[in-house]
Formats: structure tokens, sequence, C-alpha cells
């Protein structure tokens, strides 16, 4: 994006390159081309500091050095770097359209009208500070309530820090920042809309590390089950997240919203993958070697004896083909809507004009069915077997339709 004009020193354990090593290397490319003297941790331009003095040390003779930094709000009022050459109210924000400025000449922010400041308008996000985070099974234990009152935060949701106090020299103690001069009881801490609504920044953060994986979503087992199994299997490439959602349809949604990469469906479901949530299906799987694709066959099954004839050889039974003398025959299905058992057969039928949709749709609106399990329980006079549900059938609303010895699709 930047084309090689940048300075991002550090790693972490899996990047930027992958294992954790630098990426390029300074007045070279990658993420180092504009670094001073490294693009390790140390870089004269890491950190805070470094971003604006990355932006402050110009040297018509020196590579290095940029034309934007990425920091925060209180950077240039608690700037310590290198003397800069620019005076801090020189420094714009860049804002979702324009820029903006946000300080005055010693770094303070500037107020806005109504209340608040200018960054408040005029930012990249809003990220969390440093938080202390423990086990949720933690939260509200007895541990938990003598650290928050020791804390102040036993009955206040905040509390002054003492700006000598040795628990804020990070790097002699490494729990609070050296610039600490409050803490914040965090409310609902145990869930994920607490953490959600402290951590603003989230989506954001979940974007790129999403990046760095494939997600793969699934409705049985167990994510940690599905990780271990597809990191082994499809090793030497990004690694594999797992998610688990309630139901196929759910896991399709995700992929829409960018929460899952991919998913495994039947066929019911690739239907409903390509022309509901405009999805493309990339693998497919096969369960026998003699068919040239990856498909199956459904087929109905009956006993000799209720044929008509069987190999050309007559039988006396009153089954003629997949036509009108399976009216009023006893159906097994694997279950409603399901591919083998439902989508092929009843679509089949349906296309032939053996079962007939119009026909049951007044009835099945007045029942509050759908007008599929309508018309499959009347073409078989009440005489089949449909178990389970989807999400809106067989009764509108997800509810099975019928009992054993019943009717509707249970009898």
């Amino acid at each position: 994006f930047w084309d090689d004009n940048v300075c991002a020193p550090g790693t972490t354990a899996g990047g930027p390159k992958l294992g954790g090593e630098i990426y390029g290397s300074p007045g070279g490319g990658g993420l180092c081309k504009l670094c001073k003297e490294s693009c390790a941790a140390d870089s004269p331009y890491a950190g805070y500091d470094g971003a604006v003095y990355c932006i402050d040390d110009e040297d018509d003779n020196d590579a290095t050095g940029g034309d934007i930094a990425f920091v925060k709000h209180s950077t240039l009022l608690d700037y310590k770097g290198p003397a800069l050459k620019t005076a801090k109210d020189q420094y714009v924000g860049i804002c979702d359209t324009g820029c903006m400025t946000l300080f005055d000449a010693d770094g303070s922010p500037l107020p806005k009208e109504g209340g608040g400041f200018k960054y408040e308008d005029c930012n990249t996000g809003k990220s969390a500070s440093n938080a202390m985070v423990a086990r949720k099974g933690f939260v509200g234990s007895h541990y938990y309530n003598q650290l928050m009152n020791a804390m102040g935060l036993g009955s206040s949701s905040t509390a002054g820090v003492d700006a000598s106090s040795d628990i804020i020299k990070e790097d002699e103690v490494g729990v609070w920042s050296d610039d600490t001069a409050q803490l914040i009881k965090l409310s609902d801490p145990e869930t994920d809309q607490g953490f959600k609504s402290f951590f603003t920044a989230y989506a954001g953060f979940k974007e790129i590390y999403n990046s760095d994986s494939l997600t793969v979503c699934i409705t049985e087992g167990t994510t940690s089950a599905c990780e271990d199994a597809m990191n082994t299997a499809y090793s030497g490439m990004a690694p594999f997240t797992c998610i688990k959602k309630a139901s196929d349809d759910e896991c399709l949604k995700a992929i829409k919203r960018k929460e899952a990469d991919l998913t495994v469906v039947g066929g019911n479901q690739l239907f409903v993958a390509f022309e509901h949530y405009k999805l493309a299906a990339i693998v497919a799987e096969s369960s026998s070697t003699d068919l040239g694709d990856a498909s199956y066959y459904g087929v109905a099954l009956t006993k000799k004896g209720m044929c008509k004839t069987v190999d050309g050889t007559e039988q006396g039974g009153p089954i003629t083909g997949l036509d009108e003398s399976l009216r009023g025959k006893k159906a097994c299905h694997t279950g409603y809507r399901k591919t083998s058992g439902w989508y092929l057969p009843v679509g089949k039928l349906a296309d032939e004009g053996v079962m007939d949709f119009d026909r049951w749709a007044g009835e099945a609106d007045e029942e509050g069915v759908r007008v599929d399990a309508e018309t499959v329980e009347k073409f078989w006079d009440d005489n089949v077997c449909a178990p389970g549900t989807t999400a809106g059938g067989p009764k509108l609303g997800g509810e099975i339709y019928g009992s054993p010895g019943g009717g509707g699709l249970c009898k």
C-alpha cells in the first residue's frame, strides 16, 4: 500500500515473516525501508515517540523518515524523544475527510464545542488501553472482591493512582504503564458483550487476525478437534481456526458476514449457499470412486413384491414407477428437507407433475405449515415418516408437524 515507503519495526511470535522474523531492512524494503539504523524493536523509529520522530527527522541526505505517523491522542503531549524540529501545533490529524488541528503548542488536545476533544471526531478508531485479565471464573470470587477493594474499586468505578507509586514503573515492575493516572473498573467483565463494549476496536483487530488464518465454521464436534485435524491434514499453509454455530444456515451467514471463510454443507444447503448467499462451492467430497464427479445418486427403495415388474418380470405389485402409482403408499423419508430423503424425490415428483404443490398451498397456509410438507402429507394420505425440522419448517417457525400414530409427517 505504501509502495515500500514504510517503517513498522519489530516482530511478533508469528510475523511479519512467518516464524516471527523481521521483514526487510533499512533502505531495502518490506516493512523497514524508512527505518533508521535498524528494524528491530529498539529502532530509533520504534514506539510512539519513535513514530513521531520518524516524520520529524527530515534529512535530504537520508532515505529514512516518513510523512504520516500512527500514534495515540496523548503521544505529542507525552513526547520524550529527540528534540522536534516541527512545532507540535503544526502536526495535524488526518480525518475521514480532510485534516484538522488537534493539538496546541504543548501537544495538549484541543477541546471541541459542546465538550470533549477534537480528536474524538478525527481518528483511526478507539482502542482499549492496557487491561488486567484473569480467568472468567475469577470474576466475583473472594479474591476478586479483595483485589477491587485494595485498588479502591470496591464501591467505585474509578480510582486514582499515585504518580510516585512503584506500581506504575512499567520497566521495573511490569504491571501498569508509566503514564497511568487512574484505574477503571470494567462492567460485565465475564461476558462477551462486556468485553466488546470495552474493547471497542474489536472488529478491526479481528479483521487483521483473520487475515493470518482461515476460519472454518462447523456445526458438529468441537472447535479444538477441528483445528487439530485441519492443521495436521493441511499443514504448510496459514493456520486454521474453527468456530461453531448452531446450524448450517448460521455458518453460511457467518461466511457472508466475513466471520468465517469455509464450511461444508450438504446438497440442500448448497442450493441455499449459491442462491441466497451467493457463495461458491470449491471442493466436494465423494463417498465412492465409481462416479466421475463429486456426487451421489438418490434412489427409491421398496420390496420386490411392491413392484408391478422387476427387470421385466411380472411381480404383481401396485407400483409402476416414480409416478401416480405411488400415491397413498407408506413412505419413509430420511428427514424433512434432507437431500436424498426429501429434496431429490419430492423435487423430482413435483417437477414431473406427480405431486402438485399448488393444489395444497391454501390448506398449508391455513394449517401454518410449509407447502411441501402439506403436499407430501396429502400425497401419501398421511402414511409418512419424515422426522426432524429446519429453521423454518415443516411447521412455520421450525416445529415438528404431527406425531407418531397421528398425522402430518410423523404418522
